[in-house]
């Protein structure tokens, strides 16, 4: 592993630290490796919306941005952490599939919602009343 690897792995460690009692009850994760992973994506949240810790943990997966001018934004994050930088890792296709069924649910408030979280359910509806509401969506999405 070389320095600059080293030192966001030693990031994550203190930042799984961090988050373990929370993400144990809330999401049931406790395995190592899955934990890392949620830590990663926890930083990446953190650092690219410039939240405090007590906002972030609840946009892991989806943030809604305040209304401005009759618009919102939603940012979906999905993240994947590896420890080796050889390229030669992927970002799973169910991943994928699975971020591109949560766009298609956001945009039909009348579909109806599936094996989904909680979490995630709650953020879903808020996003599709306020389209209900006429609200229009630009959409970005965060694969990392």
């Amino acid at each position: 592993m070389n320095i600059n690897a080293s030192i966001i792995d030693q990031r994550l460690v203190s930042v799984a630290d961090a988050i373990r009692q929370q993400a144990d009850e809330e999401l049931r994760i406790t395995e190592v490796n899955r934990l890392k992973s949620l830590a990663f994506v926890y930083l990446c949240v953190k650092i690219v919306l410039d939240l405090e810790d007590a906002e972030t943990f609840d946009c892991l997966t989806m943030h809604i941005s305040e209304e401005y001018d009759g618009e919102f934004t939603v940012s979906l994050f999905q993240g994947k952490y590896k420890n080796s930088l050889e390229g030669n890792a992927n970002f799973p296709e169910t991943g994928v599939t699975a971020l591109i069924n949560a766009i298609k649910y956001l945009f039909d408030p009348a579909a109806e919602l599936q094996h989904i979280n909680a979490r995630l359910h709650t953020k879903v509806e808020e996003a599709r009343s306020l389209i209900r509401d006429g609200y229009s969506l630009p959409l970005s999405a965060a694969v990392i």
